[in-house]
């Protein structure tokens, strides 16, 4: 029991029951004071949604101590938080929130709250209207969810304590069914290849597929694949195998690792002065194929070089077997390519309200210079949105646009007669009909200005 110079908490204090000594009813208070559910109503436009009510007091005079149950549909709301109001601080110090039940399963169809507060102490209590106490609640389901106060008790500052008379007024929560969905349904880059330093226009279409009217953000960004070039140098020997240096050669030769779009350059040398060559085994029939990487034979016809360079790009993730052609059975080893490192940066980020069932089309300007040559994803984010579920199509990504060598219109990076035909097909056309592509500088008509483009870097390549 709570006990102070005067009796001061409403029904349950701590954990034992309040036995008030003597009650008396004074007649000095109004019957206007109310404790009520504030805001009376709560519309909330989907679920799950998180919200706040207050169980608020109004003109009351000398409160000293509070007590309310609150009992609501436990199908439609679940309590996740309670926390004492600033109302009867203000008149010193209280007892704190004291909880004698906060539950979601008080009963098959109902949760209850019940919870009291009290001011230490002697002095007089608070007066005028205010915050009790604050209660945080999901929304799990739609329809309308009643709040009923319950065994509400108020009482003054008096000794012996006085019940303070007045009305408890519920609370209403309307739930309305639906939910919050925003989705990227389309990327449309003006250009799929274009020239390093140049612009290009990307339009992101972003629709509402939930139920009302949201805002929310949608940022476009580019990635693209970090890659190295791993310099390797690789001794072979038709008794021996493959090795690092020509003392560390063993059968199976060293294990080669890389990431997938590294160029690997190896400086291949023939230990034993026997032609060797080295390819990649793709498809794993031991023999090499058209499509999979395979040097020149070195120490062989016709010059019998015992060392060459020999370069590829690592174009495909797996584990595979390098070998030489000439000696399988000794001569082989394991090649692994993994995933590359992705680099990522935001080139636009626009704010959008958009309708429910309805769709936007932004468009974002990447200004490419800075960015090294290679082939880059666009990928578009919607959101996401607080309680959104279906996040699967939140983010689009487009594959893939070329930043090349201005004057390269075919994308294969390299400045040649292939990019003059493409220009002399579409010569003296507006874009459209003509493809953006072939428009190196972006004015929408193919002429000698892109011309003298393809001729200043003619022949380049990365």
């Amino acid at each position: 029991m709570l006990k102070t110079n005067r009796q001061r908490i409403c029904g349950f204090a701590i954990i034992l029951v309040i036995v008030f000594i003597h009650i008396t009813v004074s007649p000095g208070f109004a019957d206007t004071t109310a404790i009520s559910i504030t805001p009376e109503n709560t519309t909330l436009a989907y679920t799950p949604q998180t919200f706040q009510i207050n169980v608020s007091i109004s003109q009351v005079i000398d409160l000293a101590a509070w007590d309310f149950k609150l009992f609501y549909p436990s199908a439609l709301l679940n309590a996740t938080n309670i926390e004492e109001g600033w109302f009867l601080k203000q008149a010193g110090s209280t007892s704190g929130l004291v909880l004698v039940d906060f539950t979601d399963h008080y009963n098959a169809t109902h949760g209850r709250i019940w919870a009291a507060c009290a001011l230490i102490g002697q002095g007089a209590g608070a007066n005028g209207e205010g915050t009790l106490a604050t209660i945080t609640f999901k929304a799990i389901s739609g329809g309308d969810a009643i709040l009923h106060l319950s065994e509400t008790d108020l009482l003054d500052s008096q000794m012996p304590s006085n019940h303070i008379p007045h009305t408890s007024h519920d609370g209403m929560v309307h739930i309305q069914v639906g939910i919050k969905d925003v989705a990227i349904v389309e990327i449309c880059p003006t250009k799929t290849i274009v020239g390093e330093g140049y612009t290009t226009h990307i339009q992101v279409t972003a629709e509402n597929q939930g139920s009302y009217a949201v805002s929310f953000d949608v940022a476009l960004n580019v990635s693209w694949p970090l890659a190295n070039i791993v310099n390797i140098d690789l001794f072979g020997s038709t008794t021996s195998g493959w090795g690092f240096s020509r003392e560390s050669m063993t059968i199976p030769g060293p294990t080669i690792s890389v990431k997938k779009g590294d160029t690997v350059n190896l400086t291949l040398t023939s230990a034993d002065l026997v032609k060797h060559n080295f390819f990649v085994d793709y498809n794993g029939d031991t023999y090499p194929n058209p499509g999979e990487p395979k040097s020149p034979d070195f120490c062989g016809p016709p010059y019998y070089m015992p060392t060459i360079n020999y370069k590829f790009t690592a174009d495909l993730l797996g584990t595979f077997t390098y070998y030489c052609e000439y000696d399988r059975n000794t001569m082989f080893g394991t090649l692994i390519v993994t995933p590359p490192t992705i680099l990522t940066t935001q080139i636009g980020k626009h704010p959008v309200l958009i309708a429910s069932g309805k769709s936007l089309t932004l468009t974002f300007t990447w200004d490419t210079s800075g960015f090294e040559k290679g082939s880059y994803d666009l990928i578009a984010v919607a959101g996401p949105l607080q309680e959104e579920t279906d996040l699967d199509d939140n983010t689009l990504t487009y594959s893939e646009v070329k930043v090349t060598i201005p004057g390269d219109i075919t994308g294969d990076f390299f400045v040649n007669i292939k990019d003059v035909n493409l220009m002399l097909i579409w010569w003296q056309q507006r874009v459209p009909p003509a493809p953006s592509n072939v428009d190196i500088n972006g004015d929408n008509l193919i002429n000698i200005k892109d011309v003298n483009l393809i001729l200043s870097n003619w022949l380049k390549d990365p």
